[in-house]
């Protein structure tokens, strides 16, 4: 920390002053097999008479409030803590507005004691505030999480039938070491997704959201009612294909003969979809072919005949290598921006449920557009981004 936020947390323990959540908007939205919260908080640096939000442990936020005030510590709780996957967080104006102005965002956890003894994930995001009192800001923290959703049934007979998911929370309200005077949680689908059954805790009833609260496409629900307590939501989707990254490693490999670089991407894919029932006979190509006869095509459908990679713009002598040997089936090539392009490639074979597939995927770029001599003598090469699209 500099030196104005230890004055500024000194000051904060003599005259008492809090961060307090004014309004606190949880949204979760389930768009494919990664759940994404997007939480849109408006703060405010209060006096003594503000209390530390009910629920947390005290020794946690009273660390939290002496050592990393007047920052703002995002706080994941340990049900969800091992199956974060990304953060960020944004200044911004109002719920209304595009206008947003990034705000740096760090994990703690390993800086504070109390946040690894009750298991939870700490983020600390640093707000232009400066401990000023009864100034409010808005902002939001975006974070994704993996394995949320589990599969009702584990097996399903046809595959062109929408999917069964569950998702579970130990708690509807969002967790805050800080006081928060109001809080909405909401959930939001596709508009082509279907609520089956939203449980809410006792004494708050289900009920559906009105089309203009959400963005374009989606439709929310959320539990009216003050009680607290666990959440379970069913739904059905076509669109959420259960395909999970259990391997990514890149190999960069200089070419001296040629002054290039060659990358070699090596991919674990893992259909974690509803299975076929099993069976000697069964096969996953002849499925796909009565599949794509009888609907036209395979998509919206839990099966994957394809992958989506994406390559810079420079990127040449693409190959596609599977457990077989090189996979020569026809490779698509669209734009994505001025240094970026998408390759589609059809798999050997469809995926469905309980599958796996690994591959290598290679190409070569212009070494000089990557690698840079720096002062010391050293050669400096900036990453290559490894942006994935299904």
């Amino acid at each position: 920390m500099n030196l104005l936020a230890g004055v500024v947390c000194l000051l904060s323990v003599v005259y008492g002053q809090r961060i307090v959540n004014r309004s606190y908007k949880r949204s979760i939205y389930f768009t494919g097999a990664i759940v994404r919260e997007e939480h849109f908080i408006e703060v405010e640096v209060a006096d003594a008479t503000s209390k530390p939000a009910s629920g947390m442990p005290e020794d946690l936020v009273t660390e939290l409030h002496q050592n990393w005030f007047p920052n703002y510590v995002f706080v994941v709780p340990k049900a969800q803590a091992n199956k974060l996957a990304t953060w960020e967080a944004s200044l911004v104006k109002n719920l209304m507005e595009s206008d947003v102005k990034p705000l740096q965002i760090t994990e703690i956890t390993s800086e504070v004691a109390t946040c690894q003894k009750y298991g939870y994930r700490c983020l600390n995001i640093v707000l232009p505030m400066e401990g000023q009192l009864n100034r409010n800001f808005l902002f939001a923290v975006s974070v994704s999480f993996s394995d949320q959703l589990e599969v009702k049934p584990k097996i399903q007979k046809d595959m062109s039938l929408p999917v069964r998911l569950l998702y579970r929370s130990e708690s509807l309200e969002p967790v805050s070491v800080y006081e928060s005077e109001s809080t909405q949680t909401v959930l939001a689908l596709t508009k082509k997704a279907k609520s089956l059954k939203l449980k809410c805790p006792i004494g708050r009833k289900p009920e559906k959201l009105n089309d203009v609260a959400l963005s374009m496409g989606m439709k929310g629900f959320y539990c009216s009612g003050r009680s607290n307590g666990p959440l379970e939501f069913y739904f059905e989707s076509k669109e959420s294909i259960m395909m999970r990254i259990t391997k990514l490693e890149r190999k960069m490999t200089h070419l001296p003969w040629s002054n290039e670089i060659q990358v070699t991407d090596s991919f674990e894919y893992v259909h974690e979809g509803p299975k076929q029932p099993e069976s000697p006979s069964f096969s996953r190509f002849d499925y796909a072919q009565v599949l794509q006869k009888k609907y036209g095509n395979l998509d919206g459908l839990q099966i994957v005949p394809r992958v989506f990679l994406v390559v810079p713009k420079s990127a040449r002598t693409l190959q596609f290598r599977d457990e077989v040997g090189i996979n020569w089936n026809e490779q698509e090539r669209n734009s994505v921006d001025d240094q970026t392009d998408i390759v589609q490639i059809q798999l050997r074979s469809p995926l469905l449920g309980g599958m796996s597939v690994s591959f290598d995927f290679h190409y070569t770029i212009d070494a000089d557009s990557l690698i840079k001599p720096s002062s010391r003598g050293l050669l400096q090469a900036d990453l290559i981004s490894s942006r994935r699209f299904w």
